[in-house]
């Protein structure tokens, strides 16, 4: 994140890729050259979108660019590398051209504009070499974009529920009254699988009673009532979704589960902006619902 502008979740892919391509040709930095083969890798998205509508086979440039580009002579050691200054100068006008566009997060497609303005890189010159210049690329997103359906958030919730149900909580995590429920996903698993996030006020119901809530998990000092609320939580792991539910009226979630157990959250101030939240990991897009309704957030906020 740069300049309070988040990354989507592609466009942190599609970094790491460039960092892997840095390292695949021993080279200590990561240039617009490393950045253009990374951003080549995304076989989806906007930015593939426009190379298949410019009849441009990702394939020509890269090969083009392995022909260019001199291998070092060394490999590079760390995880991190150094970007370039050419490098940092096309994240900071990938930052605005997300802003310029009003996007809620930069993504792929700024990227790619970007490495066409910043055109002392050797990203751009093979772009240009290729016949993609920087109104060309501005001028096939918007008409990418104008043609994407737009998702609602209830869309978007209706989606995300068809893909939970039927699936295990796998774990769970308790964080004074913050409650997150891992489903197909485990601590260090990276981008996959599903957080459902609740908080400030929540409660896990059995058949008959209350088994936890969130008050009891705020005093985390009170230890016979934490020891409680996390036993009483440790159940829901394994448990199978049966079915999501949002209150039309509060905006409360319900999760039922397996065993007659119930997830839930109650709006406990109506002036409240964020009380629950469904994290797909793989695309990087939230659903966030409060009392005063949902909305979808494609930013890379956990």
């Amino acid at each position: 994140m740069i300049s309070g502008v988040r990354f989507t979740q592609r466009l942190r892919t599609v970094l790491a890729a460039s960092r892997d391509e840095a390292h695949r040709l021993r080279h200590e930095y990561i240039g617009t050259e490393h950045l253009l083969l990374g951003l080549l890798r995304a076989d989806d998205g906007i930015s593939a979108a426009v190379l298949q509508s410019l009849d441009v086979e990702p394939e020509r440039i890269r090969q083009k660019l392995e022909e260019t580009i001199v291998p070092g002579r060394r490999v590079a050691i760390g995880p991190d590398l150094p970007y370039t200054s050419r490098g940092k100068r096309v994240l900071e006008l990938t930052i605005e051209e997300a802003e310029r566009s009003s996007a809620t997060g930069a993504d792929v497609e700024h990227l790619f504009i970007a490495l066409c303005v910043e055109d002392k890189g050797i990203a751009a010159q093979m772009l240009a070499w290729a016949g993609i210049t920087t109104e060309v690329v501005r001028a096939q997103v918007a008409q990418i974009e104008s043609r994407i359906p737009q998702l609602t958030p209830e869309k978007q919730f209706a989606s995300l529920r068809a893909l939970l149900v039927g699936r295990a909580i796998s774990d769970r995590q308790l964080v004074g009254n913050s409650l997150s429920l891992w489903v197909d996903k485990m601590p260090g698993d990276g981008d996959r699988g599903w957080t459902i996030w609740l908080e400030p006020a929540w409660n896990v119901v059995g058949p008959e009673r209350v088994l936890a809530g969130s008050m009891q998990a705020q005093d985390e000092e009170d230890e016979s009532g934490w020891t409680a609320v996390a036993a009483a939580v440790d159940v829901l792991i394994g448990r199978t979704i049966e079915r999501l539910h949002v209150d039309a009226v509060t905006g409360d979630l319900l999760v039922a589960l397996t065993n007659g157990l119930v997830v839930r959250t109650f709006a406990s101030d109506p002036r409240e902006t964020l009380h629950w939240r469904i994290r797909d990991h793989a695309s990087g897009v939230s659903v966030v619902g409060s009392p005063r309704g949902m909305r979808v957030d494609d930013s890379n906020a956990t």
